[in-house]
């Protein structure tokens, strides 16, 4: 019996371990594009995301989620406040330039392997409000 639960201990400790997004898809990072940055911006101008209280924000390199559909995603990465490394994190996808949805704390957001440039674009319409 107490093999039994130690080899479930296991399997359950082994599947916790499990990377957040495929090899694949880590291996197809590209820095964000102006046209994407560009498209981000709009977005928060159109009032898709909300702008306010968000310092020191940061986009993700791109991905290729869906090689059939040409589907990608980033992510988009800011503190709360000055100071306070309250994460606030969005994962976004995206098809042809237009984006297709967002999700708040997208857990692959938080893989490790996934690079995170400044955002300044950002910054500076978050300061015009």
């Amino acid at each position: 019996m107490l093999k039994r639960i130690l080899s479930v201990l296991g399997l359950v400790l082994l599947a916790g371990c499990q990377s957040s997004a495929p090899q694949s898809v880590a291996d197809s990072q590209v820095p964000p594009s102006p046209a994407v940055r560009k498209a981000v911006v709009k977005a928060f101008e159109a009032g898709a995301f909300s702008a306010r209280n968000i310092f020191d924000p940061k986009i993700s390199s791109v991905v290729l989620l869906d090689p059939k559909t040409k589907t990608y995603a980033f992510c988009l990465r800011g503190s709360s406040q000055r100071g306070v490394e309250i994460p606030k994190i969005l994962g976004v996808s995206f098809r042809d330039g237009r984006i297709l949805g967002a999700s708040k704390t997208d857990f692959r957001c938080r893989d490790k392997r996934l690079r995170y440039y400044p955002f300044p674009e950002l910054y500076a319409y978050n300061s015009q409000d």
